[in-house]
């Protein structure tokens, strides 16, 4: 029997399946039906939309053929205009893959604004790390200009760097990396400045279900990752935080919500591409109470993967090697009721730094029940680091440490300047430009990070086979 419903459950995903919105097709197979899972592409053996299509989304539009049937859509891409952005006015602009929406916010006050926002194949760019960060886009460079608190100047993508900030790198266009969990946040209340009331069918239906029909959108879809996201922090209510929990592939997503020092509530999402849930959480700071409410769908996230390495208590006074990997996570079990907590004591060496924030998760309600910390550090470059923790109560420095942590790390690469070219096809030569017959084009520069020091990457496409060329420069 479930042999029997498996195979009804296949057809009907094959029968009524949609194209999605953000594919590369030609105008013929944008009208096709085509299977929810993950194939395989043609050229570089990566990851496809559907099982239906011969390409993915980076083979596809370097070689500007169909993702399905691989016609190419050269003379449909030399039709289409792009019109250019008027930052005197409110506006939406798309060209491809592309979608950028512009703001003036508090319009013929001393506190005007502008806000940009930018989308790639219908999901919001990643925040990058640095002021002056940009994408080239249809519409020339687009810059992040940083989300600062006060009302006035720039916010979010704009057309113009910040002048009096370094300039920033070259961002590769992003690609789809894995799966991951989108959260959106909603309020019961009036309507927010960012985006209005939700519209999502599976949402509405959703609020009905839970007795409210007044939702509106308070910070729009973002995706989760295993670092905490605050959702909520005033005096008044309190604050909260989301985090995706680190779990094994072949087990369901963990999303994690709670307030401070609180075990809040864990929610489980199947490992399949829309997958939804909608949970209420109270943030409570014992005065006040607010009901948020946490939209989540299971999506392919875009933009680059960073790989870990994980360590638990077993790896204690060893010495381990490091290779392939972005950062390493040592996991170590202890009790945040009580107190006590992990923390870096020292790094002697320049292989590894700390890595954000450390998290706690597997709460409990039951006091003295032991959770687990996790301790992030970013490799830095191929070198030998020993690093040594403490678990103590912060306010007792004077005190000896309840536990102590120690390892060495032997890195024996350099990982962050190739995790700038994730977008690229595989197998890619990153060394100096070989002598070829290529006719290339697009010549570009940025500054990537290789054996500890900063360099200047000159890269160029070849307008035939999409192979890429890179020289490095001091």
């Amino acid at each position: 029997m479930r042999y029997i419903l498996a195979l009804l459950f296949g057809f009907a995903t094959l029968i009524f399946a949609t194209p999605p919105a953000f594919s590369d097709q030609c105008s013929s197979c944008e009208q096709k039906s085509h299977t929810k899972d993950i194939g395989k592409c043609a050229v570089c053996s990566g990851m496809t939309l559907s099982g239906n299509f011969q390409l993915c989304m980076t083979c596809s539009q370097k070689r500007d053929e169909c993702e399905w049937c691989r016609t190419s859509l050269k003379t449909l891409k030399s039709e289409m205009s792009v019109e250019a952005i008027d930052e005197t006015r409110d506006g939406a602009y798309e060209s491809g893959p592309w979608e950028y929406r512009f703001r003036i916010t508090l319009n013929g006050t001393k506190s005007q604004g502008q806000r940009g926002a930018l989308f790639y194949r219908n999901q919001r760019v990643p925040e990058p790390d640095g002021v002056n960060d940009h994408y080239q886009t249809p519409w020339g460079k687009l810059y992040w200009v940083g989300d600062p608190l006060v009302l006035f100047g720039g916010h979010g993508w704009l057309s113009r760097p910040v002048a009096y900030k370094p300039d920033g790198i070259w961002l590769p266009e992003p690609a789809p990396s894995k799966m991951t969990v989108f959260a959106k946040v909603l309020i019961d209340g009036p309507d927010s400045d960012e985006k209005g009331p939700t519209c999502e069918p599976w949402i509405l239906e959703e609020e009905k279900r839970m007795g409210t029909t007044s939702l509106h959108v308070e910070r729009d879809w973002f995706p989760l990752n295993w670092e905490s996201v605050s959702l909520h922090d005033t005096k008044m209510y309190g604050r909260a935080t989301v985090r995706l929990q680190r779990t094994p592939a072949d087990l369901p997503f963990k999303v994690h919500v709670w307030n401070f020092q609180e075990a809040g509530q864990t929610v489980d999402l199947s490992r399949q591409r829309e997958a939804t849930s909608l949970i209420k959480h109270t943030v409570s700071s014992g005065i006040a109470d607010l009901n948020l409410f946490l939209a989540l769908k299971v999506d392919l996230e875009y933009g680059n993967e960073m790989t870990a390495l994980e360590l638990g208590p077993e790896s204690d006074g060893k010495s381990v090697e490091v290779q392939n990997v972005q950062l390493v996570i040592v996991t170590l079990p202890g009790d945040i009721d009580t107190g006590l907590q992990w923390s870096i004591l020292s790094i002697e060496g320049s292989g590894v730094k700390p890595g954000g924030a450390i998290e706690v998760s597997a709460f409990s309600p039951e006091k003295g029940k032991a959770g687990v910390f996790e301790i992030p550090l970013l490799v830095m470059e191929a070198a030998r680091s020993k690093v040594d923790l403490e678990y103590r109560r912060p306010w007792q420095k004077d005190e000896p440490a309840e536990k102590t942590f120690s390892v060495t790390l032997d890195i024996r690469d350099t990982p962050i300047a190739e995790l700038m070219f994730k977008s690229f096809e595989k197998g890619i030569d990153l060394g100096p430009k070989a002598a070829c017959n290529h006719e290339y084009e697009n010549f570009s520069d940025h500054e990537v990070l290789r054996s500890g020091r900063w360099e200047t990457c000159i890269y160029a496409t070849c307008k035939h086979c999409g192979k890429v060329q890179h020289q490095y420069s001091h």
